[in-house]
């Protein structure tokens, strides 16, 4: 049982360092965004690129931008969502946090925590779905803004949210059943 508390308590640690720079990342990526748009609506001809490397993007080697307006959007957006991202991931630290909470007691099987769990499982379902959408119109708007002259862009996706959901799900009713075995044991004494 101590040894439970110690990582826990270590684990909580841990996502507090994690709360406060996702954090720090969302008020960057926030700032970055209104900047860049504040710039865009000051300068119609911001971009004049004519080469641009794309290296997060797999298959896309080189690129020219046909559209920097477009380009420009695109960054924003691309920036919004990812303080969108940011918030989401802020969401799911704080419910990690709420279960590490009694483990940090000794009490792994309080009231909460399969109901935190299960809450995981849908935010991970949710942003599996909307990583799907997000990537199907981010490619659409960088497709409108930069023409590839080698390689080129292909739309992927996994579904491996899937699986981690129902690993969370059965989690939670592990967690459940091991919720109504604690409060038989207590109600016993």
């Amino acid at each position: 049982m101590e040894k439970m508390k110690r990582i826990a308590k270590g684990l909580d640690v841990v996502s507090i360092i994690l709360f406060v720079i996702l954090a720090a990342t969302l008020v960057a990526l926030a700032v970055g965004g209104v900047a860049l748009f504040a710039v865009h609506l000051r300068s119609e001809e911001l971009l004049m690129l004519e080469e641009i490397r794309l290296p997060g993007i797999p298959g896309i080697v080189d690129a020219t931008v046909t559209d920097p307006a477009a380009f420009v959007r695109f960054c924003i957006v691309g920036l919004l969502l990812g303080a969108l991202f940011m918030v989401g991931m802020l969401w799911i630290v704080h419910i990690i946090r709420r279960i590490l909470s009694p483990m940090k007691e000794g009490r792994p099987f309080a009231g909460s925590v399969s109901r935190d769990i299960r809450t995981l499982g849908w935010i991970d379902l949710g942003f599996g779905v909307v990583n799907m959408i997000i990537s199907g119109v981010m490619g659409g708007l960088l497709a409108k803004a930069v023409s590839v002259s080698s390689g080129s862009y292909t739309f992927h996706f996994s579904l491996n949210f899937l699986l981690i959901a129902a690993v969370l799900f059965l989690f939670s009713y592990i967690f459940h059943y091991g919720e109504m075995l604690q409060q038989q044991a207590d109600e016993t004494l």
